[in-house]
């Protein structure tokens, strides 16, 4: 697999990666992706580097977090 350098790169490896489970995602977690421990370190890193999220938009209100924050808050 060819190194890992951007959020575009993550979208195309999620979005390509093959399904396994179920046909359809019902229930909801029906349908999954595999991915391996080190794939997903890199994926994160990239993600850390790569700036802010969107978190939550509602009609008056958006809470954007940094990807590095929200994994720290995690850990507390």
């Amino acid at each position: 697999m060819a190194e890992i350098t951007n959020i575009t790169q993550i979208a195309a490896i999620l979005s390509q990666a093959n399904r396994l489970g179920a046909e359809k995602d019902e229930p909801e977690g029906a349908r999954y992706i595999q991915l391996s421990e080190t794939l997903v370190k890199k994926m994160v890193n990239i993600l850390c580097k790569e700036g802010t999220v969107v978190v939550h938009r509602s009609n008056t209100n958006t809470e954007v977090l940094s990807i590095g924050d929200i994994l720290k808050g995690e850990q507390e």
